[in-house]
């Protein structure tokens, strides 16, 4: 399938290519005079205790991901991402995917991407036969940040190790997040017709209403409508309940382990939505999604390991994320040292992401803010590099400990760059950062 950007991003780019060297370039070494003695001393420290690796992930030797082991018997490993629109983030956490798979037994790529909508992508790398994953990836994508040339690599690369493996023996793609119902409600209709069983006009009334359950909450309804929707689920959930031993029966128990969480989902998606455009808080989501990626133990086995793909703000072991706690703090809370957490970090560059309502290639500018974590990373002697936030140095140690500016942004890019910026605690937050001076925004397929 063919890629393509906008015109107007293509223009952008060549207009960046074109850009002078002291727009683009890497700063020149700090000068000693510029900066203060606390400075110089956690750039040196730095130096010594970071191991730099390579600008290309995809071609990394394993030797410069040997720094996995230590981490490789934790359960679950996190793997974030300061932006969603960032390629080396994207090939980076591919190539750590395939080391954990191939040298330390990881199982599963649990993804931020709703629980039935991953399903239909888990059945593209273990059992389909089509080659066409981007037509798959450009209809059936709900959000845009995973639709880019980055996640298809990866997915052909899962299809790939699962070539000729028995089922037990294959790595799996699975969702852990709760915000769209129109996947589920496309399960249940396909689960019926299998099964022969009718659909009357309440029931398919019922089904439309909650598949529409994201738009109907955001125009904020009265609570009449709400009551409806509630009700609705319900009367869908309770309709499954009575297919259950049917469902066992003709399609076997791991497949009424999937059709049973896809009827939990729905109320999953309904709370996350009526927090979000009701209340104004979002605390349910990440609640959800550590549960969601607690219950792939139950699925699969209690011995499993996985790589959990999403945001920096969800992996992060952060207690007061949107005031309540992130995917990760639950997590961190349940697992202890079985969850580790692997946050990631850049200093300019290119990168996909929302500007005034459109998806765009913005730019970072080339000199990160003075007095944040990140403008201490761009000093370092190498360009890209992984750090333990837990590191021997007492000056790193006490700087990772303190809240300091950290450049990171969602889906939405900032004109003025000091808004693209939050407070982080990187020891807290993270077991090791991976760090990328200059980056280059995500391939979207168009």
């Amino acid at each position: 399938m063919k890629l393509s950007l906008p015109i107007c991003s293509l223009l952008y780019l060549l207009l960046i290519s074109c850009s002078s060297d002291s727009e683009l370039q890497s700063p020149d070494e700090p000068n000693s005079d510029d900066i203060t003695a606390e400075e110089l001393s956690l750039i040196e420290s730095l130096n010594s205790e970071a191991l730099s690796i390579s600008a290309k992930p995809l071609l990394m030797p394993e030797s410069e991901l040997q720094f996995l082991d230590n981490v490789a018997d934790a359960r679950i490993i996190g793997l974030g991402e300061s932006t969603h629109g960032t390629k080396e983030f994207f090939h980076m956490k591919t190539r750590i995917f395939q080391y954990l798979v191939e040298n330390h037994g990881f199982k599963a790529f649990l993804f931020e991407m709703d629980f039935s909508e991953a399903l239909l992508f888990n059945d593209w790398i273990q059992y389909r036969i089509d080659g066409d994953i981007g037509e798959l990836m450009k209809n059936n994508m709900y959000f845009w940040t995973w639709r880019t040339s980055e996640v298809w690599s990866l997915l052909e690369w899962m299809r790939s190790y699962n070539k000729g493996k028995d089922d037990e023996d294959m790595i799996a793609f699975y969702g852990v997040d709760s915000q769209t119902s129109f996947y589920d409600i496309r399960y249940i209709r396909n689960l019926l017709s299998d099964l022969n069983i009718a659909i009357n006009a309440d029931l398919d009334n019922r089904l439309i209403q909650i598949e529409d359950i994201v738009q109907i909450y955001r125009n904020v309804p009265d609570n009449g409508v709400v009551i409806q929707m509630r009700e609705d689920i319900f009367f869908v959930q309770e309709f499954l309940k009575e297919l259950y031993p049917e469902i066992e029966q003709s399609l076997g128990s791991q497949q009424l382990k999937v059709i049973t969480k896809v009827a939990e989902h729905l109320t999953e998606v309904e709370q996350v939505n009526y927090g979000s455009y009701f209340e104004n808080n979002y605390r349910k989501r990440d609640e959800y999604m550590a549960a969601n990626t607690s219950w792939y133990f139950d699925f699969l086995s209690e011995d499993s390991k996985f790589v959990l793909w999403a945001h920096n703000a969800h992996i992060a072991n952060d207690p007061n994320y949107v005031g309540f706690g992130s995917q990760g703090k639950y997590l961190k809370d349940l697992y202890e040292e079985d969850y580790q957490v692997i946050g990631f970090s850049l200093s300019f560059g290119t990168v996909t992401a929302l500007n005034n309502g459109q998806i765009r290639t913005n730019l970072f500018p080339v000199e990160p803010e003075r007095g944040s974590s990140t403008w201490i990373f761009n000093q370092h002697e190498d360009d890209n590099f992984v750090i333990n936030t837990n590191p021997s140095s007492d000056v790193l140690k006490s700087f990772f400990g303190t809240s300091n500016p950290f450049l990171t942004i969602g889906t939405s890019f900032y004109d003025d760059n000091a808004d693209n910026y939050r407070n982080e605690t990187l020891n807290e937050y993270y077991d090791y950062l991976i760090h990328f001076k200059r980056t280059e925004a995500t391939d979207l397929i168009r």
